[in-house]
């Protein structure tokens, strides 16, 4: 079967469990930046978003050049970390390899600059499950809508036919903004946070071939 519909996964948190490696990427940048009292809760609270809408809520005064550049230093770190150090996230290769036999279009659509999306895709070997890599960082952070609506552009599918699946506060608010459904897992925030989804899980093993049918409107012929 083929479907005139699609899911749009972000990556960091729902795919892959990177959380980790973020943190001590960011933990060891900040301290080369001079900043020495980054703490999980800073990390917490802006995880999703990208370096240019992070970076000045450190350094209100740094020109775009110069948040370009500890942007570039902070994930240069984070790469040097991926080997060895990351995994696939409960439940996610299962439902990339059960959308695609349903015929059904599936982007990245992340925060992360385009090189992290293609080094993660690479070292999971996950990129043949995709039709189109996004990254948010030219297009505005999320809760803008704008990396979903270009992912739901690249792969030729109404952002009213799209799944989002996301698990962060600003990923739903996106979602939502682009008017698509949004599948939500509690991967990296409480339940209690991710409350505007249309569906929350606490892992993608936790999500039923019931429960994907509703949300993208699929008859039982696919499954």
């Amino acid at each position: 079967m083929t479907s005139k519909r699609a899911v749009l996964w972000d990556l960091d948190g729902v795919l892959v469990d990177t959380m980790e490696v973020h943190f001590r990427a960011w933990v060891a940048s900040m301290a080369h930046f001079g900043i020495d009292n980054y703490t999980r809760e800073d990390f917490i609270r802006t995880f999703g978003m990208t370096n240019r809408a992070i970076l000045p809520t450190f350094f209100p005064d740094a020109t775009l050049e110069e948040i370009d550049a500890m942007s570039e230093y902070k994930e240069k770190a984070f790469r040097d970390l991926v080997p060895g150090n990351v995994h696939i996230l409960p439940g996610a290769e299962a439902w990339l390899k059960q959308f695609k036999s349903w015929g059904l279009a599936q982007a990245i659509a992340s925060s992360a600059p385009i090189e992290n999306i293609d080094s993660l895709a690479d070292a999971m070997h996950i990129r043949p499950y995709f039709n189109a890599l996004v990254s948010a960082y030219e297009l505005g952070s999320k809760p803008s809508p704008a990396v979903f609506l270009k992912a739901a552009e690249m792969v030729g599918v109404p952002p009213q036919e799209c799944m989002v699946v996301e698990d962060a506060p600003a990923g739903i608010e996106a979602a939502s903004r682009a008017g698509m459904t949004c599948l939500a897992v509690e991967t990296s925030h409480a339940a209690a946070l991710l409350g505007r989804a249309t569906r929350v899980v606490k892992n993608l093993e936790h999500f039923s071939l019931e429960d994907a049918r509703l949300l993208l409107e699929l008859d039982g012929a696919v499954a």
